[in-house]
């Protein structure tokens, strides 16, 4: 199992080209190892290059009880344009999205939600991860520094979002939706496909307790863990949460040369994508949309 990290250092190098071929001129970012499916799915990011408000998203704003609340009629109207720019034709009211609460927990995203999203959000709680093979689904999750994860099965024509923060990725949520995959669509993890999209850089500074619970978890060889954490002093790492998770895909089945992981960072790319840490907490959602056509 591949756990180099001597590319980094070109990441720098790597960015600019990324942005250069994957953001297109209204600002959204596309995958491009899903590029030869673009008329069956479409995976993207909507950057800050889109202009003033396309990002300014709050979670917390999709699951208050009012209504009214300004923010998610923000949020609302936000989607709307989005969904317009991937597909005109859209109703954004099918858009689906989880509470996102760096839990390992996945949704199967049905009929049954899609037609009920109202009264079934309840369902999307405490749910950081969604998996479907209903085809005409937006799945969306917002983040600002956790990376999102996508995963294609074109055989079977069925789609997994995932929001893998540090708790997430000690949960593994990757690796339990593969498997949900594999037993609700029959996918075979050799033949999947995987977007990392962005997330904080490495040097995301961490404590001992978080290095011991990814340890504790099982998941990681002594070796690979001492790259996944940078040494700084007896009390602080920092936490290479892109590795990490590369790491799981890997292990969950998916080769590593159908494995995309952006360059960007929302941190050291903070120009395009919101860092909550970078931004001291104050830091909008940069939504990612995965579409299954």
């Amino acid at each position: 199992m591949n756990v180099n990290n001597e590319n980094f250092p070109a990441r720098e190098n790597a960015s600019q080209i990324e942005r250069e071929t994957q953001i297109d001129e209204r600002g959204l970012w596309r995958s491009k190892i899903l590029k030869p499916f673009l008329g069956r799915i479409d995976a993207v990011v909507a950057t800050k290059e889109c202009g003033p408000g396309w990002i300014e998203l709050r979670n917390d704003s999709r699951f208050e009880k009012s209504h009214f609340d300004k923010d998610k009629f923000r949020l609302g109207r936000r989607i709307i344009e989005l969904t317009r720019e991937i597909d005109p034709e859209f109703n954004p009211r099918e858009v689906v999205y989880p509470s996102l609460n760096h839990t390992n927990k996945v949704v199967e995203v049905t009929d049954e939600i899609v037609g009920n999203y109202r009264e079934n959000r309840e369902r999307l709680t405490n749910v950081d991860g969604l998996i479907t093979n209903r085809k005409g689904t937006m799945l969306m999750v917002l983040t600002a520094d956790c990376p999102p994860i996508a995963i294609y099965d074109p055989e079977n024509h069925a789609v997994g979002l995932f929001h893998s923060g540090w708790k997430g990725t000690v949960g593994n949520i990757a690796g339990g939706g593969i498997q949900q995959m594999v037993e609700k669509y029959h996918s075979d993890p050799q033949k999947l496909i995987a977007v990392i999209g962005p997330g904080h850089s490495k040097d995301y500074e961490v404590k001992q307790d978080l290095a011991d619970a990814f340890r504790n978890s099982g998941q990681f060889s002594e070796t690979e863990l001492d790259q996944i954490f940078i040494y700084k002093d007896e009390e602080h790492f920092n936490l290479d949460l892109h590795l990490a998770i590369n790491l799981q895909l890997q292990k969950a089945g998916i080769p590593e040369n159908q494995i995309e992981i952006t360059s960007f960072r929302t941190d050291t790319d903070n120009d395009l994508f919101p860092s909550h840490r970078a931004e001291h907490g104050q830091a909008d959602r940069s939504p990612f949309i995965l579409y299954l056509k």
